[in-house]
């Protein structure tokens, strides 16, 4: 049973019938007078020789469409010519500027015609009364790249000197030092005809012209580094070549693209000829060593080749160090081989070099060579080594090293700490490094201070600092302070050297590991002395204090 309808509401007021629109009672304004001016052309972007052409834009003086909607700004019958007509839509910004945009942006190497015929009428107003043209270009061919290539801001010896990397892609050989028949690629600006860059390319060495030919799909896949830059290019905008026979040795070689060089994507030609270099490889020699501005203990020794090294054939053997380098490790990169080793002080080394030493065009020294590094005095260095956070082995006596070197005596500082000082510790640090004071002020409850002699012989000397005073039962935090005693010593400018270490120093049964996702920090318990995962541990996730015990897998979730 449905419910009788419901009243409508009532009405307030009263119905008054009107017309609809009112009539006017005011007369509408005047508008103001106005100078008819015929239509001009204000603008035209691009002019000109320009780089590159995304698009082509003219803005009137005068409103040449009415406003409209934004489907309806495409229009197929521009009030302009443009000559050679790439493929494109040509689109209304806003009332008075016209845009044309290309499929992708205007070919390159191409004069281009922009025509705004006489007559050409606005809205509202008198039509243009001269026509107006405008003309722009894009560029010819354009070499942007080349591997093999000297740097052109570098001498050639510099260059033999120095490891030189491609202008891009990320090269591991010497540009200086390349196979006597090498992949020459070439990228350029836009696309282009290999038949065409073959034609008009001449390779020069020893003042010859050699042969040139492309170089095979094979033979550019079988070059490590050419096949690495080809991923990074765009489909035919580069062109690689390859000497018909192999070159002059240690010679450099000019490779000259004659003018005229053609585009695959307009008819302009070059009106320059290019240029780029490379070296080819000579015998193996010792170009340079040294280890910077000076030699000191701990600086790394560094041995540059003419040639990149055969990495793979190499072995240390083929090094030998007199006297002998402590701790001595020897690393090849590409022409350079790096040596290090704890050096003492004044102290001259020989490095002498197997005749075997291969580079990887297969040649070798020939016969043992040798070169000299003078070490002088050492900087005063002091160090914890596993700083800044140091966890005590639970079965081992409660003990840290520090090494030192160049120090007569140094004062060693234990403080008592807890994990909620944490914090006060990293802040500690930052305040030290701002105020550029010689003193480290960190926290806790200062509990020993002593005075350590070391060795001044420049010597790397090892020292230990016992932190049991800081510990309850073997168990507990502290953080040691290590730094010189009385006047600090100064560096090659004549300042006070700040030279402190520090570390955290944590003796404990627990291992903690922890990971952090989106919402939570997940914690695993395990026992340092057993590995077995370790339950009931309380964990505490600091500032927040926010709080969990470990399962019985020794996993927990804060």
């Amino acid at each position: 049973r449905f419910p009788a309808a419901s009243p409508p509401p009532p009405r307030t007021g009263h119905i008054v019938l009107s017309t609809f629109p009112p009539p006017y009672s005011v007369a509408p304004p005047t508008p103001p007078a106005r100078t008819a001016s015929p239509l001009r052309v204000v603008r035209v972007v691009p002019t000109g020789d320009t780089e590159l052409a995304p698009h082509l834009t003219i803005t009137f003086s005068e409103p040449m469409v009415p406003l409209t909607t934004v489907a309806g700004t495409e229009t197929r019958t521009p009030p302009v010519r443009l000559t050679p007509q790439p493929r494109g839509r040509w689109s209304w910004i806003d009332t008075r500027t016209l845009r044309f945009q290309p499929e992708t942006r205007f070919p390159m190497a191409t004069s281009y015609t922009v025509e705004v015929p006489a007559g050409t009428r606005p809205v509202t107003g008198p039509a243009l009364d001269t026509a107006v043209t405008v003309e722009f270009s894009t560029p010819a061919p354009r070499a942007i790249g080349a591997w093999p290539a000297l740097n052109p801001e570098m001498t050639e010896e510099e260059q033999r000197r120095r490891s030189i990397r491609p202008r891009w892609g990320q090269g591991d050989d010497l540009a200086g030092s390349t196979s006597r028949q090498p992949v020459v690629l070439i990228a350029f600006d836009q696309r282009v005809n290999p038949e065409e860059v073959l034609s008009a390319t001449r390779i020069i060495a020893a003042g010859l012209s050699h042969p040139v030919r492309l170089a095979s799909r094979d033979e550019v896949a079988a070059d490590s580094i050419v096949s690495r830059m080809v991923e990074e290019l765009e489909d035919g905008r580069w062109v690689a070549l390859r000497p018909v026979a192999p070159l002059p040795p240690d010679t450099t070689v000019t490779v000259v693209l004659a003018r005229g060089l053609s585009s695959a994507e307009g008819p302009l030609t070059t009106l320059l000829p290019q240029e780029l270099r490379f070296r080819t490889y000579g015998p193996l020699r010792i170009a340079s060593h040294g280890c910077g501005a000076e030699c000191r203990p701990g600086y790394t020794w560094m041995i540059h080749f003419t040639n990149p090294l055969d990495e793979a054939a190499w072995s240390p053997e083929q090094v030998r160090v007199e006297p002998g380098l402590d701790d001595m490790s020897i690393r090849v990169y590409g022409s350079d081989m790096h040596i290090f080793g704890d050096a003492r002080p004044n102290t001259r080394y020989i490095v002498t070099l197997s005749a075997s030493l291969t580079d990887r065009f297969g040649q070798t020294l020939e016969e043992p060579r040798s070169v000299t590094f003078d070490v002088g005095e050492a900087h005063p260095t002091i160090a914890l080594p596993g700083e800044p956070l140091i966890v005590l082995d639970p079965e081992g006596p409660p003990r840290v090293a520090f090494q030192s070197r160049g120090h007569e005596a140094l004062r060693v500082r234990v403080y008592r700490v807890t994990p909620q000082q944490w914090t006060d510790y990293g802040a500690a640090i930052q305040r030290w490094h701002e105020s550029g004071r010689e003193t480290f002020s960190p926290p806790g409850e200062l509990v020993s201070s002593t005075v350590v002699n070391a060795a001044t012989s420049g010597e790397l000397t090892e020292a230990m600092i016992d932190v049991a005073p800081a510990l309850r039962n073997g168990l507990g935090h502290a953080i040691v302070a290590v730094s010189p005693e009385g006047t600090p010593p100064v560096d090659e400018s004549g300042r006070r050297m700040r030279n402190v270490a520090h570390a955290w120093v944590q003796s404990t049964r627990i291992g903690l590991e922890a990971t952090i996702d989106a919402e939570a920090v997940h914690v695993w318990a395990s026992s340092l002395r057993t590995d077995q995962p370790l339950a009931d541990v309380d964990i505490t996730l600091l500032p927040t204090r926010t709080r969990a015990a470990t399962r019985a897998d020794g996993t927990a979730r804060l």
